[in-house]
């Protein structure tokens, strides 16, 4: 789904080290209950990956003013790939939606990421891309 202007004033969040985001909207008539983890600055590769595991679809969102933050994006979609296609996972071989998101676009003079290199690697990674501010 191509980002739908969610914002922290219309979810509950519940305190914790990873910032939890609760939701509910409707989507094609039924109520759909979103949890979102935001791992921002999570560097631990063990914390990652068992946030991946509790995934059912991933936003993957760099800023365009922090080439390092979009330089982890391939890694991170590689890793959700391969932690999702194990034969260890249980929910089947489906794989989870994955976007790519660059975030703070209105702050072009600061910008370090362009456009065409997120349409770059979302072509590489054959992943739907997008920018937001």
């Amino acid at each position: 789904l191509p980002p739908r202007g969610f914002s922290h004033s219309r979810f509950s969040v519940c305190p914790s080290p990873e910032m939890i985001y609760r939701h509910m909207a409707v989507i094609d008539g039924e109520m759909v209950h979103f949890e979102i983890l935001d791992t921002a600055g999570q560097e631990d590769s063990l914390q990652i990956e068992e946030k991946i595991k509790w995934g059912d679809g991933f936003a993957v969102v760099y800023s365009v003013t922090d080439r390092c933050s979009f330089d982890e994006v391939m890694r991170l979609c590689f890793l959700i790939n391969h932690i999702h296609s194990s034969p260890k996972r249980s929910s089947g071989s489906e794989q989870p939606p994955v976007v790519i998101v660059g975030n703070k676009k209105d702050l072009q003079f600061d910008r370090m990421v362009s456009t065409e290199d997120g349409e770059n690697l979302s072509k590489a990674l054959k992943l739907p891309f997008y920018e937001i501010s």
